[in-house]
């Protein structure tokens, strides 16, 4: 019984997702910032910054994850394309979203 919980909870720790935060998410954020100020050829790079994080995001989160975020992923990639959008820090929210949504299941698994 004990290994059918751990099978459903992920293994990604603390470090990982800060890790991929600080190396990722959070540039690319302030690099959305700093592109809208640009107007139009801003947007044009933001979008190709936009698909060079979704791939590696993607891979982490496919390897890394037992069950992958597809709702989640694909509603702040959504998101982030969306022109205008860039003062939002969305994917360092999605890294946040994911660790709170991964202890919590922890958490009631612990319950049960």
């Amino acid at each position: 019984m004990e290994e059918n919980r751990e099978s459903n909870s992920s293994n990604v720790s603390l470090t990982e997702y800060f890790l991929v935060w600080i190396l990722i998410c959070l540039p690319k954020d302030i690099s959305d910032i700093f592109f809208n100020l640009f107007g139009g050829i801003g947007l044009i790079i933001n979008r190709f910054t936009t698909i060079g994080v979704m791939i590696p995001l993607f891979l982490w989160a496919i390897i890394r994850l037992k069950k992958f975020p597809f709702k989640s992923f694909f509603f702040t990639s959504g998101i982030e394309i969306t022109p205008g959008s860039g003062m939002f820090l969305t994917w360092s929210g999605w890294i946040i979203y994911l660790y709170l949504k991964q202890k919590s299941e922890e958490n009631v698994l612990k319950r049960i």
